[in-house]
């Protein structure tokens, strides 16, 4: 797509924006310095509302910081309201929820398991942290990190 061409879109698409969200993508653009194909691409996918309570300023700051798909499966499991939970919710990345538990339990919470011992890391999750965290895409969460 040409320079021509997507400045024609856009156009376009602002035209079809109230006039608040268009005081509000005007701000993002000319003062703040987002790219307008990013804060079109948020309106479009979150709406306007979620680009007026601010949500779309919230997630390009972490988004410097994180993975999108993990920001991005985040919001699918708690919603764009949530999105400033994000870095508190964030547990990391794993394989599975087994391998979450058995690193949750042996080195964030220093559980020894003594040699011939043998932990169901599947029902661990299950029953102990199933509760507290959501495992999502690859991504762990917190459920209710303060929200």
């Amino acid at each position: 797509m040409t320079m021509n061409t997507t400045l024609s879109a856009n156009a376009e698409w602002l035209k079809d924006q109230s006039a608040t969200s268009l005081c509000k993508i005007i701000e993002l653009v000319n003062n703040e310095g987002y790219p307008i194909d990013d804060v079109r691409d948020f309106v479009e996918v979150y709406g306007s509302k979620a680009l007026l309570e601010g949500h779309y300023e919230t997630w390009a700051e972490i988004d410097e910081s994180f993975d999108q798909d993990a920001i991005e499966a985040f919001v699918e499991e708690f919603g764009i309201e949530n999105i400033e939970h994000f870095e508190d919710a964030y547990s990391g990345v794993y394989e599975s929820e087994e391998q979450f538990a058995e690193e949750y339990f042996t080195e964030c919470m220093d559980v020894q398991i003594p040699e011939g011992i043998v932990v169901d890391w599947e029902q661990t999750w299950d029953y102990s942290l199933r509760p507290i965290y959501t495992y999502c895409d690859g991504f762990v969460f917190h459920n209710n990190p303060n929200f």
